[in-house]
């Protein structure tokens, strides 16, 4: 019995994003490829789990060490000819999740960029509205995001 069906060229990806909180700030990875701004993280690889996937996609990009907190924003979005690893291209529907995350260490943390960005950005919470981002979803994540009024006690942390 076929319970789903999938066409053989379309897909599903699970991209997850960390809302790095510090100091009333969220951490912002400026693209190299369209100049805006994003969220640090990325794409889930089949053999992690979610905690493991997001902790290894901030340390690519930001090179920081994080604690992955609760979720906080859902999104998704679609992308026409997505091109995997192995070459192959599909249409991709890509599910975001947004984990309330924060840096393992206290003090002046240093960001190491990935080749995919140029720049970052610590911005305030009351200025998210103005800030340039890739695309209308990952604004809409934001005022998700800022549904949580209180940063200074963060949801609970999962190891």
């Amino acid at each position: 019995m076929e319970y789903y069906s999938l066409p053989a060229n379309k897909s599903f990806l699970i991209s997850q994003k960390a809302f790095i909180v510090k100091d009333g700030k969220v951490l912002l990875l400026k693209c190299c490829d369209h100049g805006k701004y994003v969220l640090p993280g990325g794409l889930l690889e089949l053999d992690e789990d979610f905690n493991s996937g997001l902790i290894r996609e901030v340390k690519e990009e930001s090179g920081l060490q994080i604690k992955v907190g609760n979720i906080c924003a859902v999104w998704d979005f679609s992308l026409d000819g997505f091109i995997f690893k192995d070459g192959s291209k599909k249409d991709a529907r890509i599910i975001n999740i947004g984990y309330i995350c924060e840096s393992v260490l206290k003090d002046e943390e240093p960001i190491t960029l990935s080749d995919e960005h140029i720049g970052y950005l610590w911005a305030n919470l009351d200025v998210l509205d103005n800030i340039n981002f890739c695309n209308t979803l990952t604004s809409a994540a934001m005022k998700q995001f800022l549904q949580y009024k209180n940063f200074s006690t963060l949801p609970q942390f999962h190891s």
